[in-house]
């Protein structure tokens, strides 16, 4: 199948050989996918899934009370997974979630305070999330943030205070480095 690629086209940036150019996207909201589109994201809607899962089998085989997780008990997780999965969108406990510099430094303050909390009780963040999922240290985290808005508030001034230093001038001499080599740009 070729795909009509006009000046119209929309595009993104892609590095290729240190060289960025522009490739055509010609996949839009509404596109008929052909049999071979359907396979490949049918494909890719698998890996997903089985990525976004191991997981859940891991625990299982860590955890020694349990044993190794049965397959219908890890269909069911699947097919629950499936049924809410939308390509693109990052989760708790699946791909990675983008947050803002402040709210990555309120989860680690709250994260901190966590382990306390938890080593008190003779446990770790790892022995919970093995035991009982990823979504309990979550649960927990947000019952600590709701309770403690000052350690969002602590967060901000951690980073305003960072970008401040950041931003003022460095008092060091840098002439005795000469002109940067010229390097490739990394491949996308």
């Amino acid at each position: 199948m070729s795909y009509e690629i006009t000046a119209e086209t929309a595009r993104r940036a892609a590095t290729i050989q240190g060289l960025e150019i522009q490739v055509p996207t010609p996949f839009n909201e509404g596109h008929v996918l052909t049999v071979n589109e359907a396979a490949a994201m049918n494909q890719l809607f698998i890996e997903n899934i089985r990525n976004n899962n191991a997981r859940h089998v891991q625990a299982a085989e860590k955890d020694e009370t349990r044993g190794a997780m049965e397959a219908a008990e890890l269909q069911v997780l699947v097919d629950d997974y499936a049924t809410s999965y939308e390509f693109g969108v990052r989760s708790v406990g699946g791909t990675r979630v983008v947050r803002d510099p402040v709210e990555n430094r309120t989860r680690k303050i709250g994260l901190a305070k966590l382990d306390a909390a938890l080593k008190a009780k003779g446990f770790t963040r790892k022995a919970v999330t093995t035991k009982f999922g990823p979504e309990k240290v979550e649960e927990y985290l947000a019952q600590i943030l709701a309770t403690n808005p000052a350690i969002a508030k602590e967060a901000a001034r951690q980073i305003k205070a960072e970008r401040a230093a950041a931003d003022s001038e460095a008092d060091v001499s840098l002439d005795d480095l000469g002109e940067p080599d010229a390097e490739p740009a990394a491949e996308e």
